[in-house]
């Protein structure tokens, strides 16, 4: 299982949706767009085809018009030139309707008496003619009608066609007036329908334009071949359009080509029904291919920036997942990977062996080297490591100098004293960087799944407290076993108690218990050492150095011990409110606390807002806490005392020490610890701590005994010169309330301690040089 690298790439989900819907968008804008181009250009193309064909139909409706008013014009000059023709009756000649005819423009000008004999004329030829019966000239004369007008007819004299018409002369006679044919027709044509529409055409780009009868056939067109070209489903539809609208246009296909066809329904035109004009498309298309192309060419710009997006947000969230997911000093997978690949393997169960490799000796390095260094030491280990890697095995950087090595196999005992012998092997010969060879110390802790399987974060967690047994008991490798998570799971009961008790000042949990300090000489209290105490809800009451050691280890000693601090505060505001302001309570600072650059001045601030007199507080510190920055501390204590706190140093005799270290420090008293005040024999024989006495005093030191038990210890301190005395022959640590009543009972009895004890045989018989030593401890370093 080589290391998986599927992590590293963003889930293409959330890509591949938005890049399908931007391409479906772009087809259909795409789509909709060439449609809603090629529509409109349609449109505009109807539009100008129909303005030109409105035109065309007022044309025709116009010649029609012009045709009537050219009919009654040539009737009218008709009228006019045989009514001229008739005022000169009495002057007529064959020379004066020669001249009437010349100067009226008119081809025949014939006077007829009343015998119908063609009497005069402009034309020679057809003098003497007479009129025979059925003549259109005779049935006129017999009608009623003064004037007439006849249609086109073949004359029968000359044979040649006019337009003839005739007025009736007081003589009984009439005048006639013909025009020749030709010049009608030739005046007409310019009217006529195919004349006109090849006019149209001649002004306009259509490439025809056609009359069309009631049933779609055509009447005239400016094509040779006279025809509609269209199919059966065309005219069909453009019959059906014709029914309700007045106007219909659509592009249509003669063979290769396109052509845009509009039809125009005709009123008041009795030459045709439905006016036809033909467009070439090739313009339009032409357009709409420009158009379309710049609109796609717009559209690809835009979703090319769109994918553009998407692709730059892809590779900026895989390389935002690689930093996320992969160490970048190592290059191996980091916790995140672990987590997240967890979270995803098999439901989140695992099955098979997760090991975690400590560099024992990594911060050594660090501090010799520096941080630079130690990044070549992490890049080298992870190398060795990684020739571990095989198919069904993972490699990950898990903190600074941490690795895990996680293997899905189901021999798990076997698979895991194999890797514990590979890692061990590998570290046996040092590293080599920057010409020098570097011994590694690793330790490995593993855990082991049952089952069906566990969580990696479960594994995880049963490694690491492998790991931590094994660091304890020295061992360069530990298996998991499940007592081991049994102390683990205390210790974080016992935190999370703390937290919960100093957050909220709950003194059910964390409290104070005050042990009495008496006299040298036994007549009078004149301390107490206030004990810090734990009542676990869950286990009872707890050893002071259990509890303080979880503190220390979890970064709450602080807060602890300013917690401890705050209680004897109230307590010593009671001691003054009940008169006892004379007593002292000797409280054990931490080494924390009292490295605090600001410790004297906020204890002093904080004794002054209280209200209680420095001489009130005594605080015991231990040696250890002098072995480092020793001036610096001893300075801090010269001003403590000069503010009237007194300093003792307890434990005396057990750390380093010595007469001469005591002659420099600024205390007031030394506490000699209780292994050696059980070593007093019952005979009054100096002993060392006789001497130990002696040469405090000689110092201008009080002593102070602790743990005193026994009778004799208590006489032989006495003898001695002791300065005071503790311990359960006395009586053990009291709550404030019985403490303040030890004192009363005290004041009024004065006992004789050979006589009467605090304490009782049972008492003693339940402490313990190991209790003891909880019992007087407080905050320690």
């Amino acid at each position: 299982m080589k290391n998986n690298r599927k992590l590293e790439t963003p889930d293409l989900k959330p890509y591949l949706i938005p890049l399908i819907l931007l391409c479906g968008i772009f087809l259909v804008t795409s789509f909709f767009m060439m449609s809603g181009i090629r529509q409109h250009y349609y449109e505009l193309k109807k539009e100008e085809a129909l303005k030109v064909a409105r035109s065309y139909g007022q044309s025709l409706k116009k010649f029609n018009e012009a045709e009537e008013i050219i009919e009654d014009l040539l009737e009218e000059k008709i009228r006019i030139s045989s009514s001229m023709a008739a005022n000169t009756e009495e002057e007529l000649s064959n020379d004066l309707l020669k001249q009437m005819a010349e100067d009226l423009d008119i081809d025949e000008l014939d006077y007829y008496d009343e015998e119908g004999v063609l009497l005069y004329s402009n034309l020679p030829e057809v003098l003497g003619w007479k009129i025979y019966e059925g003549h259109p000239i005779d049935l006129f004369l017999k009608s009623d009608a003064l004037f007439l007008v006849e249609d086109l007819r073949k004359d029968v004299i000359t044979g040649n066609y006019y337009k003839y018409g005739y007025l009736k002369v007081s003589t009984g006679g009439l005048i006639q007036v013909g025009l020749n044919a030709d010049r009608v027709q030739s005046f007409l044509a310019q009217y006529e329908v195919d004349h006109l529409l090849k006019e149209m055409k001649e002004n306009q780009d259509a490439l025809s334009i056609s009359l069309l009868s009631e049933d779609l056939s055509v009447l005239a067109s400016t094509k040779e071949d006279k025809r509609l070209n269209m199919t059966e489903k065309d005219l069909k539809e453009l019959r059906e359009s014709l029914k309700g609208e007045k106007e219909y246009g659509a592009v249509l296909s003669e063979g290769e080509d396109l052509i845009y066809k509009v039809f125009l329904r005709l009123e008041d035109v009795e030459s045709g029904d439905t006016l036809a004009v033909s467009y070439t498309m090739e313009e339009t298309l032409s357009t709409i291919r420009t158009v379309t192309t710049y609109g796609l060419l717009v559209l690809v710009l835009v979703f090319s920036v769109l994918l553009y997006s998407i692709r730059v947000s892809y590779e900026k969230n895989r390389k935002l997942r690689r930093i996320a997911f992969y160490d970048s000093l190592t290059d191996l997978p980091n916790r995140a990977y672990l987590q997240e690949w967890s979270a995803r393997h098999e439901e989140g169960t695992f099955q098979g062996t997760l090991m975690l490799v400590n560099i024992l000796n990594f911060k050594h390095f660090n501090v010799a080297y520096g941080y630079e260094f130690g990044d070549l030491i992490l890049q080298e280990v992870a190398k060795r490591l990684q020739k571990l890697q095989k198919k069904n095995l993972l490699l990950f950087r898990f903190s600074m100098d941490r690795f895990i090595l996680l293997c899905k196999d189901f021999d798990q005992k076997i698979t895991y004293d194999w890797m514990v012998k590979k890692v061990l092997d590998l570290f046996e010969e040092p590293l080599r960087i920057k010409d020098l060879d570097l011994p590694i110390l690793v330790s490995v802790g593993g855990a082991l799944t049952t089952g069906k399987g566990e969580k990696i974060t479960e594994l995880l967690k049963y490694a690491t407290v492998a790991l931590e047994e094994g660091r304890k008991n020295e061992l360069q490798e530990m298996l998991y076993e499940k007592e081991m998570i049994d102390v683990f799971q205390r210790e974080e009961i016992l935190l999370n108690e703390m937290r919960e008790a100093i957050e909220k000042k709950d003194k059910s949990t964390l409290y104070l218990a005050f042990q009495p300090i008496l006299s040298g000489t036994e007549e009078e209290v004149v301390a107490f050492e206030a004990l810090a105490r734990m009542n676990s809800k869950s286990f009872g009451p707890v050893s002071p150095m259990e509890f303080i050691l979880v503190a220390e280890k979890n970064q709450l000693i602080q807060k602890l011990s300013d917690c401890i601090l705050d209680c004897a505060l109230e307590f010593m505001k009671e001691l003054r409110r009940q008169g006892k302001g004379h007593l002292r309570v000797a409280v054990n600072i931490s080494g924390h606390q009292f490295l605090q650059e600001d410790f004297s001045e906020g204890l002093l601030k904080k004794l002054k807002s209280e209200g209680i007199r420095p001489q009130m507080l005594e605080v015991e510190i231990t040696e250890s806490v002098l072995l480092d920055n020793f001036q610096h501390l001893n300075e801090k204590l010269k001003k403590l005392r000069s503010s009237g706190i007194r300093v003792a140093l307890d434990d005396f005799g057990t750390g380093y020490s010595s007469f001469m270290r005591l002659q420099e420090l600024h205390l007031d008293t030394i506490k000699i610890d209780q292994a050696f005040i059980r070593r007093i024999k019952e005979e009054k024989e100096e002993t060392l701590v006789s001497d130990m006495i002696t040469m405090a005093h000689r110092l201008g030191l009080l002593v102070v005994a602790e743990g005193v038990e026994e009778d004799h210890q208590r006489k032989n301190l006495i003898h001695f010169g002791c300065d005071a005395l503790q311990g359960y022959f006395y009586a053990k640590p009291l709550s404030p309330e019985k403490a303040m009543l030890f004192v009363e009972e005290f004041d009024e009895r004065k006992p004789s301690l050979n006589e009467e004890r605090h304490d009782t045989v049972e008492q003693k018989e339940e402490s313990s040089e190991k209790d003891e030593k909880f019992i007087k401890t407080t905050v320690l370093q």
